[in-house]
């Protein structure tokens, strides 16, 4: 696994957006099954469940009992999938996946985040991210270091907040 280069946090209006580009060494169907299928993503992001359409529910259980739910906006296999997350109020996650010459270009924008959650959500879909990398790389656990690695993150995101 490489190190990445930060996503970026941008103002729009009131509320910021969190985006991040990353390239995987994998077909987009196989990045589209560790986004989309469950038993891939619990080793990467979270217990998840999913109604695989759009109009579908979407949630996700972390290890200390966390809950997030939304709904499926976008289902586009194995291009685009979108969804809605309730945390603290509503924001949107659009992953969007495009084959090039190495495997799969992954753009990750998580929109309508209040400006207080901006740093912890984008140094935390950076630590997410490079867990998802190891998958992709033939791990099939996340990382051990996850929470480490969201702390190392966390000032620079801070600093990254407009």
């Amino acid at each position: 696994m490489t190190t990445q280069t930060l996503g970026t946090i941008q103002r729009e209006g009131e509320r910021r957006t969190v985006r991040h580009v990353r390239r995987y060494e994998a077909t987009p169907e196989d990045v589209w099954a560790a986004l989309t299928e469950p038993e891939q993503v619990e080793n990467w992001l979270a217990e998840m469940t999913i109604e695989p359409r759009a109009g579908g529910r979407v949630t996700f259980r972390w290890q200390g009992g966390q809950t997030e739910s939304g709904e499926v906006r976008v289902f586009d296999p194995p291009r685009t999938f979108e969804y809605t997350w309730t945390e603290g109020s509503l924001s949107h996650i659009r992953f969007e996946l495009t084959a090039d010459a190495a495997g799969t270009v992954l753009v990750l924008e998580h929109s309508l985040i209040v400006p207080d959650s901006a740093a912890g959500i984008g140094a935390g879909w950076h630590s997410h991210l490079d867990a998802l990398d190891a998958l992709l790389g033939g791990s099939h656990q996340a990382p051990s270091d996850w929470n480490a690695r969201y702390e190392a993150l966390l000032p620079a995101y801070r600093d990254a907040v407009p």
